[in-house]
């Protein structure tokens, strides 16, 4: 089918942009290790990041893709790019100079745990990667034109790039920590303001002859951007509590949480990012309800599957892929235990995160916009209550439990999805939940059989994905269906 080989390309695609990122990752993890410096510079870069994940990713994807089929009907397909442009451009510049100005402010927000000497560091930092947020939104306005024409490929090659360019700075500067954290900061300065001009005469020469835009296109832009900003700023806020509450728990706790997200992350953006962009540019495009119900059906399954797949290779290989990150130097780490732990703990929120990405795109692309806004209220008291239950018994918070209220959150958000799309039925999600565990299963039994952490994931790759084709090789065979 069309989704899973265009998912499979962009699979490959992002699957080289966080190999990239992970060899970007373990120099910086060998460079800074769980220092103040690694926290300075997490923090500082998590702050464009995150307004990048509401302006760029959120907001203008989920309110340009469904506008797009119908200004080319139009004839208005650059008009309203054009628009669009404008309007990114300065609302992006506006955050940009509110970064510069005032970093002390969203520090204080963000972190306000920091030691001084950390925060002293992540405001000149804040200070310097600013422009990245305008850049990044930019290229992702792009992104989005060219995704809607069948190419994907645009984002996660300048990741690449900026991944390959940092990771060389890092090894010129891997034994001076200070200049590093300097020369990282440097390249990601240069590289946006690079992206910003060539983003801006791509849309500009395209668009020097266009009409002025429809008031009706325009005035749904800025209603569903309105609402997508809300939704996925709300989303935000999880990361921006569980970076705060790890800035007080000590130094390396927000390094720590980092660190083993970036595993998840890594499967997140391979396998959650590249479904969800595929399945979001076809489930829009699709006429009838019944192929737009297939469409998504097929997404979840191959959603649980890759977070059932992930979630026991995460299990048996954990102290491996940290020991890849850190060197011989992981074990004598004091985070070591932690850093263990959270990985565990944020792989089992792997099915729940993946089917949530699904599930609110299927969402967008309906335009129920306000069904998706509550459920990530929903997270967020959820995030909230997990850390409440632990806190006011022991009077103290860890990582770990940070951690586990995360996973917590996209469980109690998973709940609330199945049940906001009951029209889809619920036997797709027992299939999809049925299938995974039991393949999860096949594969921890034959990983049993080696004691080595690199021949168990060999092993349990095979008891995994092996009954999995044969599975549906029957189905096919016998022209069956899990969603029929």
């Amino acid at each position: 089918m069309g989704l899973l080989k265009d998912t499979a390309t962009l699979s490959f695609l992002n699957f080289l942009s966080r190999l990239s990122g992970f060899l970007r990752e373990i120099l910086f993890a060998r460079t800074f290790q769980t220092s103040y410096l690694a926290d300075s510079f997490i923090v500082a870069f998590r702050l464009p990041n995150l307004f990048r994940s509401v302006f760029a990713e959120g907001a203008a994807s989920n309110s340009l893709i469904p506008l797009f089929k119908e200004a080319q009907q139009k004839n208005q397909f650059w008009a309203l790019i054009y628009f669009a442009f404008k309007f990114l451009l300065t609302s992006s510049g506006l955050i940009c100079a509110f970064l510069t100005l005032f970093p002390d402010f969203f520090l204080w927000l963000i972190a306000g745990g920091l030691s001084e000497e950390s925060k002293n560091l992540a405001q000149i930092l804040t200070r310097l990667m600013a422009p990245y947020l305008v850049a990044i939104t930019l290229l992702m306005l792009i992104n989005n034109i060219l995704s809607f024409h069948g190419f994907f490929a645009l984002s996660p090659s300048y990741q690449i790039l900026l991944n390959l360019l940092c990771s060389s700075v890092l090894l010129v500067y891997m034994l001076d920590p200070r200049k590093a954290i300097y020369g990282l900061t440097g390249m990601i300065l240069g590289v946006s303001f690079i992206t910003i001009l060539i983003a801006s005469w791509y849309i500009t020469t395209r668009s020097s002859y266009v009409t002025q835009v429809d008031e009706s296109l325009s005035s749904s832009f800025y209603s569903q951007f309105g609402v997508s900003s809300l939704i996925a700023g709300s989303y935000q806020l999880l990361v921006v509590l569980s970076t705060a509450f790890c800035s007080f728990i000590g130094e390396g706790s927000i390094s720590v949480l980092n660190y083993a997200d970036r595993f998840v992350q890594f499967v997140t953006g391979v396998v959650g990012v590249s479904l969800g962009t595929v399945f979001f540019a076809k489930v829009s495009a699709a006429q009838e309800t019944s192929l737009s119900n297939r469409i998504t059906n097929t997404a979840l399954i191959f959603a649980y599957l890759a977070a059932f797949y992930f979630l026991g290779l995460f299990w048996l290989i954990g102290e491996f892929a940290f020991v890849i990150f850190f060197g011989t130097q992981f074990y004598e780490l004091p985070t070591k235990d932690s850093l263990l732990l959270c990985l565990k703990v944020l792989a089992m929120g792997l099915p729940f995160y993946l089917v949530n990405i699904i599930l609110s795109r299927k969402l967008f692309s309906d335009r129920r916009h306000l069904d998706n806004f509550k459920i990530s209220l929903c997270q967020i008291l959820a995030f909230l209550s997990a850390v409440a239950l632990v806190y006011y018994p022991r009077g103290t918070l860890s990582v770990e439990v940070v951690a586990g209220a995360l996973t917590f959150s996209n469980f109690s958000t998973y709940v609330y999805y199945v049940l906001k799309s009951r029209d889809l039925g619920l036997k797709i999600h027992l299939a999809g939940f049925g299938l995974g565990l039991f393949l999860l299963l096949c594969g921890s039994q034959l990983a049993a059989l080696s004691s080595y952490s690199f021949l168990s994931a060999i092993c349990f790759t095979i008891g995994f994905v092996v009954p999995a084709f044969a599975f549906f090789v029957f189905l096919k065979r016998y022209n069956l269906s899990l969603w029929k």
